[in-house]
């Protein structure tokens, strides 16, 4: 699931870096340059390429990175505060801007907000084995979201700025299924997992650093076929990773409900409360997210999440009931509790 979240965002930056380079070339109708499908793959697979090397350096260099896009972010805010009331031509009233409400809202419900992207953490060889790394992995998914749906939103805005807050989202993105790719193989559940979970001399998975850029690559490559196909595929990620949150927390508040032993961060007696109420958060919305989205409903239209969510839930529990139950004995610790 997470690998096709990167292909996603990644293709998503190609088709981007398309309609910018389309729109400073003079425009659909004044004979700009659009790339074709073919362009925009290879563009797709700059982007992996780069963020696959950016994510092959040492863990420092990383921290670097990090400390850059938080620096973008902090100053693309204060400039564009300075900015958009300067060059404005209408300013609404101070009346209006402290008084009214807006409750229009298009796009729904911003379900992404609630997300835990920061759970990889969680997976990595520098977790405390379900200690504090629970907290201080959901405060900083609180800030990236109040950040992308704040004054993100505003600096998104213009395009190239948007090309360089995505391009450091993507790398950060990556670097998450890095970790990923190297917690599961650590623990024996993909094929070759002593492969994929090999560090190098400065402690970085980089099999599996490149093995994620060539599936995120492979699975765009779909888009040339059929467009179809390819939203078909990284539909998954739609809610396929809230049911891969939703799943541990339905049997910490059912199989696990007396045995379960919490950690040094828990919820008390509420959380068999709140774990109840995201497990039902999370089935109703998965209902939502499967329903179609248009009618008549054809092979163009069709909302295919369903079916990429429910191919690989079969593909998982048959995987467990003919072979893993059998060997798969849990995670491997790499510190003692």
């Amino acid at each position: 699931m997470q690998w096709a979240v990167t292909t996603s965002i990644d293709f998503s930056l190609a088709q981007l870096i398309q309609v910018i380079i389309l729109l400073i070339t003079g425009g659909k109708n004044g004979g700009g340059y659009d790339a074709s499908k073919y362009v925009v793959i290879a563009l797709h697979g700059g982007i992996l390429l780069l963020h696959a090397i950016i994510n092959s350096l040492p863990i420092s260099w990383l921290s670097l990175f990090g400390q850059l896009a938080a620096a973008w972010n902090l100053v693309g805010v204060f400039v564009l505060m300075i900015l958009i009331p300067t060059i404005a031509k209408e300013k609404a009233s101070a009346k209006f801007v402290f008084t009214h409400f807006n409750a229009d809202n298009d796009d729904g419900i911003s379900s992404i907000t609630f997300a835990v992207t920061d759970i990889p953490s969680l997976l990595s060889k520098n977790n405390d084995a379900g200690g504090l790394c629970h907290c201080r992995s959901i405060l900083p998914s609180v800030q990236e979201s109040i950040w992308e749906r704040g004054w993100g939103h505003y600096l998104l805005g213009s395009g190239w700025c948007r090309n360089i807050f995505l391009w450091y989202e993507l790398n950060y993105e990556q670097l998450k299924v890095k970790w990923m790719a190297y917690a599961f193989s650590r623990d024996g559940a993909m094929p070759l997992s002593s492969v994929w979970h090999k560090v190098n001399n400065q402690e970085v998975p980089v099999n599996a650093v490149w093995l994620s850029a060539v599936i995120a690559f492979c699975m765009a490559l779909t888009s040339l076929g059929s467009v179809v196909a390819f939203q078909a595929m990284v539909s998954i990620a739609t809610i396929g990773l809230y049911i891969a949150y939703a799943i541990p927390i339905f049997f910490r508040v059912t199989l696990a409900h007396k045995s379960f032993i919490p950690g040094p961060f828990n919820l008390g007696r509420y959380g068999v409360l709140v774990g109840w109420t995201a497990v039902l958060w999370v089935a109703t919305i998965s209902v939502l997210f499967s329903l179609p989205v248009s009618y008549p409903i054809t092979d163009q239209t069709l909302n295919y999440t369903p079916v990429a969510v429910g191919g690989l839930l079969i593909l998982i529990v048959s995987s467990w009931v003919f072979s893993a139950r059998h060997w798969f004995k849990g995670p491997i610790t790499n510190i003692d509790s």
